[in-house]
C-alpha cells in the first residue's frame, strides 16, 4: 500500500493537478507507515519483552498516529491558506 501510495504521490506530481491532493496522498502514506510501525511492534516478540524496550519507545511509537492528526490537519490548513495566495 505504501508503495502504491508513492507511485501514485509521483504521478499526481507529473501531473500537477492539484498540490493539495499530492500533500493529501503523503498523508495518507504516513499514515499507513506509522499503522504499520505500530502493528509490527505489537507482533514483535521483542515488544513484548519489558526488559528490552522502554517506555519511552513504547510511548513513543504508540503515539505516533495522534501526532500525525493533529500536525497533519494544521499542516493542510496552513498549505490551504498559502496554496490559495498563490492561485490567485
Amino acid at each position: 500500500m505504501i508503495e502504491r501510495l508513492s507511485g501514485q504521490i509521483y504521478q499526481v506530481g507529473a501531473l500537477a493537478p492539484s498540490r493539495i491532493d499530492k500533500l493529501q496522498l503523503r498523508i495518507d502514506r504516513a499514515r499507513l507507515f506509522v499503522q504499520s510501525m505500530q502493528n509490527a511492534m505489537e507482533a514483535h516478540s521483542m515488544f513484548r519483552q519489558d526488559a528490552l524496550i522502554s517506555d519511552s519507545v513504547r510511548s513513543f511509537v504508540n503515539g505516533l498516529d495522534i501526532q500525525l492528526e493533529r500536525q497533519s490537519t494544521s499542516i493542510l490548513d496552513l498549505a490551504k491558506k498559502v496554496f490559495s495566495r498563490y492561485s490567485k
